[in-house]
């Protein structure tokens, strides 16, 4: 029997960091289209092939089917998918076995590097997960640093321009990603300071941008490095055993001159774009305003026999369809046996021939929702957007009841009424305050109203961006 903490190890050497990056337009996961490809084959065999077939025309999954097995010309698919023999290829591993060094050491950094900025009012420092836009291209690096003259870059999800300081902690199987390709981007996109942190090799490189391109930085005799102003870093103290830990950075205390402020206006956001990928045969580059709008955290989970979930369920199917543009349905549809994508096309065919049904169905739930939320639990007023005002797409795997509510007082449980209809069919409870910029859109163009009265005017959401303000001392 195998134990828990060996599967977990297993799972950590086989399966990429997950780090969600947009690169040359492509979905990339673990600085890899490997790991894109891996993260892909987890979603679909997971969640089923249907959760897939949603993002594209039967008949252009049939035309994949076709190009990426070469089926002889005018021959039956499915009789020759019965006698197709050939395993769908393997995966390498990804992953790492040191990801406990690799997080320590990234921790101990984020901490050190957030608390001696925040002494010294030096600027902005973020950790994973958080983009920093080079052009079009959209990087999440372990650790960075904008100082204060930078700051005006600085959005809710992303950092517009290069970073001042970058530090990658390397994983030793994949230390070409950081040493040569993000050596070569984050070069060519203007980082200031790129640093290399080896927790195997405890080794340190520091690199810094002239106009001949990254030089590497010498300590200082005692050890210390100070190429960036008002910061000192002492690499040695990494290593220390934990009952010794001595600061890593430090700074001069300052008192700050100026702060970042939340104002009225618009910005680039999670949410901004509508939630339309182009999924073609081939693979379709994907916008830097497209990755913002619609890429989930990075955050691999399970629940409700749900694996993966991805940031969620709405976060998993953004996922999938930005993996489905980045690779395309050809790529796709190579990871598994044929014969299993044609059974789930045949079902999905016949699972589209009752649609119409479907949509009354799901209609008559909303009608239903919106009468008891009026009358029984005076709800403002219900209206309803997405698929079901959409009646020229098929109702999907991803679709659902997208029902506005307004005006709803505080004791109404929406969950709890959504069980109370069949839970048959999910219910997305969209509340104009609280909506995104591409909910609004709907709202404002589409939305049909169920019950009550609606007045855009009453509802409009209040957008906010950052600003950075000086201040008096």
């Amino acid at each position: 029997m195998t134990h828990p903490t060996d599967a977990i190890e297993e799972f950590e050497a086989t399966s990429p960091e997950m780090r969600f990056e947009l690169v040359d337009g492509q979905f990339v996961v673990g600085g890899s289209v490997a790991g894109s490809r891996w993260l892909l084959r987890e979603i679909i065999q997971g969640w089923g092939k249907e959760s897939a077939l949603a993002f594209a025309p039967v008949k252009l999954w049939y035309e994949a089917l076709r190009v990426a097995f070469d089926t002889p010309s005018g021959s039956n698919l499915s009789e020759w998918a019965r006698n197709y023999s050939d395993q769908a290829p393997s995966i390498p591993p990804l992953g790492s076995r040191h990801l406990g060094k690799h997080w320590h050491v990234r921790t101990l950094l984020t901490q050190d590097l957030f608390t001696a900025v925040g002494i010294a009012s030096l600027g902005k420092c973020i950790g994973g997960d958080f983009v920093m836009r080079l052009g079009e291209d959209a990087f999440t690096p372990d650790l960075m640093f904008m100082q204060v003259s930078r700051l005006q870059g600085y959005h809710h999800w992303f950092f517009e321009g290069p970073a001042d300081l970058v530090i990658e902690v390397l994983l030793p199987e994949h230390i070409e990603l950081d040493k040569q390709e993000r050596f070569r981007r984050y070069e060519a996109g203007g980082v200031s300071h790129y640093w290399t942190i080896d927790p195997v090799q405890q080794q340190v490189e520091l690199f810094r941008l002239t106009n001949g391109g990254y030089h590497p930085q010498k300590l200082d005799p005692d050890g210390c490095y100070r190429g960036i102003e008002g910061l000192t870093f002492t690499p040695h103290h990494l290593w220390l055993p934990y009952d010794q830990k001595l600061p890593i950075f430090q700074a001069p205390y300052q008192k700050s001159d100026w702060v970042i402020r939340e104002v009225e206006g618009e910005e680039l956001v999670w949410g901004t774009l509508p939630f339309v990928p182009q999924v073609e045969l081939e693979p379709v580059s994907i916008q830097f305003e497209q990755f913002v709008s619609w890429c989930p955290e990075a955050k691999l989970e399970g629940y409700g026999g749900r694996y993966p979930l991805v940031g969620g369920t709405m976060g998993t199917r953004n996922a999938l369809g930005m993996l489905l543009m980045s690779l395309g349905l050809v790529e796709t549809v190579k990871l598994f046996p044929p014969q299993d994508w044609i059974t789930a096309l045949v079902e999905l065919e016949q699972r589209y021939s009752t649609d119409q049904e479907r949509r009354q169905k799901a209609r008559s739930v909303a009608l239903e929702a919106a009468r008891k939320l009026h009358q029984d639990y005076q709800v403002g007023g219900v209206g309803v957007i997405g698929d079901l005002v959409h009646p020229e797409s098929p109702w999907n795997f991803w679709s659902e009841i997208s029902l506005v509510v307004w005006d709803v007082p505080k004791n109404v449980n929406l969950w709890a009424l959504e069980l109370d209809l069949g839970g048959e069919f999910e219910i997305d409870w969209v509340q104009p305050r609280w909506c995104t910029p591409a909910q609004w859109q709907q709202i404002t163009t589409e939305m049909d109203v169920l019950a009550g009265d609606w007045v855009e005017s009453c509802h409009t959401p209040v957008r906010k961006r950052y600003k950075l303000f000086e201040v008096s001392n």
